[in-house]
């Protein structure tokens, strides 16, 4: 029972704004990506629009990648260039 009372004190605390239940920044620019992708194409049933999604997230994922391996060369220069001098 105090499972129960423990998950319903949300209830006792003031009704909060919606934006500050949002998801963060980056999944929001992702969604409205994919709803961006699926207004232009204009997907008529799941398959096409789950075939859409999964796309976007692989070139999502490939650019993220490149952007990290260009930080870790610009880390790894940086200390090389601390160690010669």
């Amino acid at each position: 029972m105090d499972d129960l009372e423990d998950s319903l004190q949300y209830y006792n605390y003031p009704l909060l704004d919606g934006k500050k239940l949002s998801a963060n920044n980056g999944t929001e620019r992702t969604n409205a990506e994919i709803q961006r992708r699926n207004r232009v194409v204009g997907c008529p049933s799941f398959e096409p629009y789950l075939r859409l999604l999964v796309c976007y997230l692989m070139e999502y994922e490939d650019a993220t990648k490149a952007v990290g391996a260009m930080k870790t060369e610009a880390i790894t220069e940086q200390r090389w260039l601390r160690q010669v001098t």
